[in-house]
């Protein structure tokens, strides 16, 4: 039995021997490796012969068909040449799909066949990294060390930002409170800003629409400016700022005889200061209206005015108020673009003319014929809308060019393309116009006296026929007249005709 397992052992560790040796039926040599890149490159190869056939017969094809005369033979060789060329086609048709089915090269560093060229290939260097000098030798600087979060800096923070901010304010505010002067612009103006710097400093100065804009330094200067101005005659006028201007409202629902003093006081109750009240009246026929205008000083509390809903147990309506879209007239000197309140022109009376307001002329009736103090004609006074020195304002669509239409550049013209209608070049070189064998077409206005000539002949022809039915000697007149040739005869006979018509009559 001993024997036996003995034998038994040696067989199965033969085996296992037998198992672990490499099969080298299954390890492929060089050429196997790259069958696939040989296949490959027979496949490219013949590709390219059977290319050159298609070519060759297609050639031949067409030279045969240029030829001058075609026979039977001809015909038949070309009939044979697009056989061999179809055949050819489908050749290449076949290769390309074998040659695009075929793996690639596992190998392609070592293969043979490969259209891989290696020689000229040359490795991208490697980056060298910047190294930053560092001197250990030098101390370290000292990291200083801030909570954000302390007391001390956060108030610190606190009255720095209060700091910007107040200088930011008063900055803006400088900057509002010093509107420009804006002095008229006359022929010696230079004397006069030479006047005013020698006394202020250089400052900024602007010309806009016929007035020049001194801008101030300051408060104080612009004052002094003023002061100068009218000590020495010389005109100007002043923009208030925003910030300075009255708060305008309109109150509705008080009807058309509530007193204004009255009114003005009633606000003042509320709290508020008012500089004057004012009832509203129509543009053209001067009637009152029962909104009153309210011009009140910017306060804090301006804004509560709105809060008014009853006055004198009357429930009312407080609106902002819209002024007319127009440039604003002065009272004081009748120009325009500033106000009565900062003009410093001479005055000019509206009525007369003279050197003083409107509302101190002596003339207190109504002037039949009056002068423009603007533009210097009869019939209308300096706040005319209609006059010709009268600023209006424009709109952007105003001062839009107006497109012009060419209803001609459309029609259709003969001898002109397309992109010679439409080039700026004016002289356009065309071909000469056709000959036109058709008859002129009549104008409109010829048609017209055709017509008119047509409408003339039948009206003739309906009094003759009225004539000829009311009187039958007419009838045979004109048979007679046929027979005869000359103008005289014909009238002759015509005329005896009429006077035996008026013999029958008056029998």
């Amino acid at each position: 039995m001993s024997g036996e397992e003995d034998a038994k052992r040696r067989r199965a560790s033969a085996a296992e021997e037998n198992s672990m040796e490499v099969d080298t039926r299954f390890i492929p040599d060089e050429n196997d490796r790259h069958r696939v890149c040989h296949e490959k490159m027979k496949g490219r190869e013949e590709l390219e012969v059977h290319r050159l056939h298609v070519k060759y017969h297609h050639g031949m094809i067409t030279a045969l068909r240029n030829r001058t005369f075609v026979d039977q033979t001809t015909l038949e060789r070309i009939a044979q040449h697009e056989e061999s060329m179809k055949i050819a086609q489908e050749a290449v048709e076949d290769i390309e799909g074998n040659i695009d089915t075929n793996s690639f090269c596992q190998f392609p560093l070592e293969c043979k066949f490969s259209n891989t060229d290696t020689s000229n290939f040359v490795a991208s260097p490697k980056r060298k990294g910047h190294r930053k000098k560092l001197n250990f030798n030098t101390p370290a600087k000292e990291i200083t060390i801030q909570n954000r979060f302390d007391s001390r800096t956060i108030e610190e923070a606190k009255i720095s930002e209060n700091e910007v901010s107040d200088n930011q304010v008063e900055e803006n505010a400088r900057k509002n409170e010093i509107p420009p002067i804006m002095l008229k612009y006359v022929p010696h103006y230079e004397d006069i800003l030479k006047e005013i710097e020698d006394a202020f400093g250089v400052m900024e100065n602007k010309l806009s629409n016929e007035t020049i804009k001194i801008f101030p330094t300051s408060v104080e200067t612009h004052q002094a400016i003023q002061k100068l101005c009218k000590e020495k005659g010389h005109e100007y006028y002043v923009i208030p700022p925003k910030n300075e201007r009255p708060f305008k409202v309109v109150i509705k629902g008080l009807g058309k005889f509530f007193d204004t003093d009255d009114l003005k006081e009633k606000i003042i109750n509320h709290g508020f200061t008012v500089n004057k009240v004012v009832r509203l009246t129509q543009q053209r026929t001067k009637l009152p209206l029962p909104f009153y205008l309210v011009e009140l000083v910017k306060t804090p509390n301006v804004q509560d005015i709105f809060k008014i809903e009853r006055i004198s147990r009357l429930k009312i309506t407080i609106e902002d108020f819209k002024g007319r879209q127009q440039f604003t007239q002065c009272f004081n000197c009748n120009c325009f673009g500033h106000s009565a309140a900062g003009c410093g022109y001479r005055p000019r009376c509206l009525k007369c003319g003279g050197a003083h307001r409107t509302n101190s002329c002596p003339t207190k009736e109504r002037i039949s014929n009056p002068r423009c103090i603007n533009c210097n004609k009869e019939g209308h006074v300096a706040s005319y809308r209609g006059c010709e020195a009268f600023r209006k304002l424009v709109n952007r669509q105003q001062k839009r060019t107006p497109r012009t239409f060419n209803s001609n550049q459309a029609k259709i013209q003969e001898n002109i393309t397309f992109s010679q209608l439409f080039k700026n070049n004016k002289n356009i070189q065309v071909a000469p116009p056709a000959v036109q064998t058709q008859e002129k077409i009549t104008q409109p206005t010829e048609l017209l006296t055709m017509k008119n000539e047509i409408t003339e002949i039948m009206n003739a022809f309906i009094e003759l026929k009225k004539a000829i039915s009311e009187i039958p000697q007419l009838f045979e007149a004109a048979k007679i007249m046929k027979t005869v040739n000359s103008p005289a005869d014909k009238i002759a006979v015509l005329f005896a005709h009429l006077c035996q018509s008026v013999e029958s009559e008056s029998k």
